[in-house]
């Protein structure tokens, strides 16, 4: 009874032996799976800031862009405009460019006095106005 109740104690003692090395080996597998979990948690969360970063940043140049087309509109309406306005510019001095003559330094020679003003047109002027005077009365003598 003492042999067979040793040998029952010996297979008791060498399960229990079993038991606990399985037992120490799944608490290893168990605390390596944690901490890997815990490491996957750790790179998750990292991801999902970075992510949460480029969002925020693709926002923020979205926005620029934004901004900038509306300068970029606003900068080629001025420029319409500003080139609207210089070809009205441009017409009017052309237009008006008949009636505009520089003013030159004359000459310091004898100034004329007529009923505009003294020194109103320079001799050759007057000298065409004689000309353009004397075929406009030739033209008219004829015809009377």
């Amino acid at each position: 009874m003492h042999k067979l109740q040793a040998s029952l104690l010996e297979e008791e003692a060498a399960k229990r032996a079993e038991l606990e090395r399985f037992h120490r080996q799944q608490q290893r597998a168990l605390s390596q799976t944690e901490a890997e979990k815990q490491e996957l948690v750790a790179e998750q969360r990292l991801k999902e800031r970075e992510l949460q970063a480029a969002m925020l940043q693709l926002e923020k140049l979205e926005r620029e862009r934004l901004g900038a087309l509306e300068q970029y509109q606003e900068v080629s309406m001025k420029l319409e405009r500003a080139t609207n306005k210089t070809k009205t510019w441009k017409d009017k001095v052309a237009k008006h460019e008949g009636l505009v003559r520089l003013i030159q330094p004359g000459h310091k020679g004898p100034q004329r006095i007529t009923n505009w003003g003294p020194a109103s047109f320079t001799d050759v002027e007057l000298e065409l106005r004689k000309k353009s005077w004397q075929e406009r009365k030739n033209q008219g003598a004829p015809a009377q």
